[in-house]
């Protein structure tokens, strides 16, 4: 459909606005046709949410101005904070093992996780991307009464009708890109003035959402290169790296920074080979070793994640209901999933040992159990460092964990009777495959050769 639409050289008061959205008109196609059990991109009642956010943002200002910083050699757009350690300090994981072994000076920028900022924090110089977003929502707000032209209009609508005819569900196109618009429109200036203040030679982005791409949207305009660290599971049905071929990107990093080999390989990103480096998960690896001796028990840990939470937590049930499966079932909860006694009442009295983050982290749980049952999660992959037999529930989102499947790694299952059958079956190791050794050296022997290129021009979309 992009491709006839031709929606990449499409405009919208001379914004090419297609990168910035396409992805949220994704997560809305996929809730609408019942395939994700995710929020609506547009909220009903959003005012108590940002009313919340708007205290905890003017709060930590004076403390954490993104502007009161000096020139810096390299800067992080992080991930929200949202795992502490044995001692309660919170992590960002993806960021702050890097930030801990440079000997330059470097800015560190984060968001906040579900309303707030995580403290105390593991990286000791925190900027807070609070007065970005809400002078972001002051602007919607002051221009709740400002929508398209008509043309711009016409082209929603097209793209609406369009979506409507081939999965038979309504999206409300406009709806959807107005705020990102909007948000863009807000930003530019201010992250333009924050990128002149703080003078990186390289940036790195943790995890590329709207804020992001208007971000690197202003790096390619100064002739900053970008870079990308892997925060997650990436794969073939990913649309945040999947793009038709010879779509003319702006808003898509330089380069890529990816865990190990197999990430490379995963699927076609739209760069080319020499700008997807392995560099490996310090973090992940620091666990590894911290964990090498750890005991394995006939335990299962099923990794939850927000979008199939509710059918995975039923299929867990289901397992331990079955007289023939007698492991102790532990059921991770992802950080996003909150009051899980009201949106999975059915865990409760199942004889299922519910754990959150907070309960500590997930790696101890992964050493000392030999089985994990999902769907798709950047934890699975852990898992599989870690040597446990690996089941994927046949749901929504395991087509993200397909060449594993393939490589015969995981085992594809629909319902509890094959786990049963199939129970205690090991799976080999794959942590290089998947966590490239020596990260932190791998990972200063990349920056280094980018710090040396004079201007290190941006990367031309791939020819092919």
């Amino acid at each position: 459909m992009e491709e006839e639409l031709d929606l990449f050289r499409q405009t919208i008061d001379g914004v090419y606005f297609w990168e910035h959205v396409r992805f949220y008109i994704f997560l809305e196609l996929q809730r609408c046709l019942g395939l994700a059990d995710i929020e609506p991109f547009q909220q009903l009642n959003p005012w108590l949410r940002w009313g919340k956010q708007l205290f905890a943002s003017l709060a930590g200002l004076a403390l954490h101005n993104p502007y009161l910083t000096t020139p810096k050699t390299v800067l992080f757009f992080g991930c929200p904070r949202r795992t502490p350690d044995k001692s309660g300090v919170w992590w960002d994981t993806t960021v702050d093992p890097f930030l801990d072994s440079l000997a330059i000076p470097s800015y560190y920028i984060e968001r906040y996780c579900g309303g707030r900022h995580c403290t105390p924090a593991r990286t000791k110089s925190v900027k807070y991307h609070d007065v970005f977003s809400l002078v972001a929502c002051g602007y919607r707000l002051a221009t709740w009464f400002r929508g398209f032209s008509g043309g711009a209009r016409a082209l929603l609508l097209h793209i609406q009708s369009q979506l409507q005819t081939r999965f038979h569900v309504t999206i409300n196109v406009p709806g959807v890109t107005l705020p990102i618009l909007k948000t863009r429109r807000s930003l530019l200036g201010m992250y333009k003035k924050l990128l002149e203040r703080v003078r990186p030679q390289v940036v790195f982005v943790a995890s590329v959402n709207y804020y992001e791409r208007i971000a690197i949207e202003v790096c390619k305009n100064l002739g900053i290169p970008v870079v990308e660290l892997q925060h997650g599971v990436i794969g073939p049905f990913d649309l945040c790296y999947v793009y038709p071929r010879q779509a003319p990107l702006r808003c898509f990093p330089d380069y890529l920074f990816v865990y190990g080999p197999y990430w490379k390989h995963c699927l076609d990103f739209p760069l080319p080979a020499e700008r997807i480096i392995p560099i490996g998960n310090p973090y992940l690896e620091a666990r590894l070793k911290e964990h090498r001796h750890v005991h394995k028990t006939d335990q299962v840990v099923v990794i939850s994640q927000p979008p199939v939470g509710a059918a995975l937590s039923r299929f867990a049930v289901q397992l331990k209901a079955r007289p023939d499966f007698t492991w102790p079932i532990v059921y991770r909860m992802h950080p996003y999933e909150k009051d899980w006694r009201t949106h999975y009442p059915w865990l409760r009295d199942s004889g299922i040992t519910v754990s959150e983050s907070r309960d500590g982290d997930i790696h101890s749980l992964l050493a000392g159990s030999r089985m994990q049952i999902g769907v798709y999660s950047a934890a699975i992959m852990e898992g599989l460092a870690f040597g446990l037999s690996t089941y994927l529930v046949n749901l929504p989102g395991v087509e993200y964990m397909q060449p594993v499947i393939d490589r015969k790694w995981a085992t594809l299952v629909d319902g509890p009777d094959e786990v049963v059958a199939d129970q205690g079956t090991g799976k080999p190791r794959a942590d290089e495959t998947f966590c490239s050794s020596n990260s932190l050296e791998r990972f200063h022997v990349a920056l280094a050769k980018l710090l040396n290129k004079e201007g290190a021009a941006p990367a031309e979309r791939r020819a092919g």
